[in-house]
């Protein structure tokens, strides 16, 4: 258990990334999504947050505030990687202990890759794993 919950997952080159989610908690819900390059140096990012509803943009320079997903284009030449960021945040503001997250991983075709992030925050109560879910697919361009 921790206040924030993190995964790195590879984000090959000439394809594109769709992120979007929700939450289903009664406690406020953060994901940040860092680009970094494959050294882990950071390109961009964004931050999302809910409260029993979409996931919403609300700081970074990926997406719009407000905006209930991001895309982020191809790169040519680089393979790069997207760092996860969940965590669950009191009333208070602050990171409250997370029990973990479940991923998926499915690839419907050989030209897209899902990823599914299922998240616990309460390290507590329940073992539903559902209180914040996240997608982010890549489609090769």
């Amino acid at each position: 258990m921790a206040t924030q919950l993190t995964d790195t997952i590879v984000f090959p080159k000439n394809c594109t990334a769709y992120i979007f989610g929700t939450a289903t908690s009664g406690t406020m819900q953060e994901v940040k999504v860092k680009v970094q390059d494959t050294d882990g140096d950071d390109e961009n990012e964004c931050t999302f947050k809910a409260l029993n509803r979409p996931l919403v943009v609300t700081g970074g320079g990926l997406g719009f505030m407000d905006q209930e997903a991001v895309v982020i284009t191809a790169d040519g030449t680089d393979d790069r990687q997207l760092e996860i960021i969940f965590k669950a945040l009191g009333s208070d503001g602050k990171p409250q202990m997370m029990k973990g997250f479940k991923k998926d991983k499915h690839v419907p075709v050989n030209w897209v890759t899902n990823y599914t992030y299922c998240t616990e925050d309460s390290p507590a109560g329940g073992d539903d794993y559902h209180d914040t879910t996240l997608v982010v697919s890549f489609i090769n361009m």
